[in-house]
C-alpha cells in the first residue's frame, strides 16, 4: 500500500498534476500506510514508503490546482452570452468555451472582445472583415472588396435589410465584426473597428 502511494505520487507529479484523482488516491493510501506502520511496524515495516508516498501525492495535487489554475486563467474558459445579437448562434444566458490563447484570427471566427467605446464591456461577435479590406453592407448583403461575402452560418430570419452609408476600409491589426441577428446588434456598422488587441479569445469550434 505504501508502494502504491509512493508510485502514484510519483507519477503525479511526473504528470503536472494532471491526474487529481490519482494524486487524492495515493494521499488516502500513504495517510492508511502510515497509520498501520505506526500501529503494527513489525509487519508492516518502516514508514519510510508511505511519508514519501503522502509527500509526493501532496506536491502531485499542488501541481494539479495551479495546472487547473493557468488552464482556466490563460488557455480556456467558459463565457456567458448577454443579449440576443448572436441568435440563433447562441442564445442570451448560453455558455460557450473559449481559446483564451488567440494566434490568428480568420473570418468566420466569433470572438470575444472588449467594447472599443467602453473597454469595461465585452461584446461576442462574428469577424467578417480582415485587415486590408473593403466592407460594404448593402440592402443586408455583406460586400468584401466589392464581391457578395457567402455566409451559410446566416439564417434568414435573422437577416437584415439594411445599407451602410459607405465602405469601411479595415486598418492592420483591426477588424469588422458582426452579430449573428443583423435585426438586433450592435457591431461594426454601427461603432466601427475591434482592435486586435481588444480581442482576448476565441470560441472553440465544434
Amino acid at each position: 500500500m505504501a508502494t502504491a502511494s509512493l508510485i502514484i505520487g510519483l507519477g503525479s507529479i511526473l504528470t503536472l498534476g494532471l491526474f487529481l484523482v490519482g494524486s487524492f488516491v495515493g494521499l488516502i493510501l500513504g495517510l492508511v500506510a502510515l497509520r498501520r506502520t505506526q500501529r503494527e511496524p513489525a509487519r508492516y515495516g518502516g514508514a519510510g514508503y508511505a511519508t514519501a508516498g503522502i509527500t509526493t501525492s501532496a506536491v502531485g495535487l499542488v501541481l494539479a490546482f495551479v495546472s487547473i489554475l493557468i488552464f482556466t486563467n490563460y488557455i480556456l474558459a467558459t463565457v456567458r452570452v448577454v443579449g440576443q445579437a448572436m441568435m440563433p448562434t447562441f442564445h442570451d444566458g448560453e455558455r460557450v468555451l473559449i481559446w483564451k490563447v488567440v494566434e490568428e484570427i480568420n473570418r468566420g471566427d466569433i470572438v470575444i472582445f472588449w467594447y472599443p467605446d467602453d473597454p469595461s464591456k465585452s461584446y461576442i461577435k462574428r469577424v467578417i472583415g480582415l485587415p486590408g479590406e473593403e466592407v460594404m453592407v448593402e440592402n443586408g448583403k455583406v460586400l468584401i472588396n466589392g464581391s457578395l461575402l457567402d455566409e451559410p452560418y446566416m439564417n434568414v430570419d435573422y437577416r437584415s435589410d439594411d445599407s451602410m452609408s459607405g465602405s469601411i476600409h479595415v486598418k492592420d491589426h483591426h477588424y469588422f465584426v458582426l452579430g449573428d441577428n443583423r435585426r438586433n446588434s450592435s457591431d461594426s456598422r454601427y461603432w466601427g473597428l475591434v482592435p486586435e488587441k481588444y480581442i482576448y479569445g476565441k470560441v472553440e469550434k465544434d
